[in-house]
């Protein structure tokens, strides 16, 4: 979660993370299996670039119900495509309005 940061501040915090360095203290980071937010005033809610409105939101997490597609680590010079599988990941995010 954040809060008073530009989109200039989330991508300049991307490329100092990639580069080695340490997060914005301004970006928290929560273990929950579900969480609900409320905002006074109403602001708009956004869940991977998606709008889901405004006003109070409940986010909740299914064990086992999500399949990503990963692969091993690709030495740069040597991309390969068929490193890449589907494998199950032990979660999945469910939006509540």
């Amino acid at each position: 979660m954040f809060s008073d940061l530009t989109k200039l501040d989330l991508l300049s915090n991307a490329i100092q993370i990639a580069a080695g360095g340490t997060e914005d203290p301004r970006i928290q980071r929560y273990h929950a299996k579900k969480i609900e937010m409320d905002t006074q005033p109403l602001m708009p809610v956004f869940a991977d670039g998606f709008s889901l409105g405004e006003g109070p939101l409940s986010i909740s997490v299914r064990r086992c119900a999500l399949t990503v597609i990963s692969g091993r680590a690709i030495n740069a010079e040597k991309k390969d495509l068929n490193d890449i599988a589907a494998a199950p990941v032990n979660s999945d995010v469910m939006i509540e309005r």
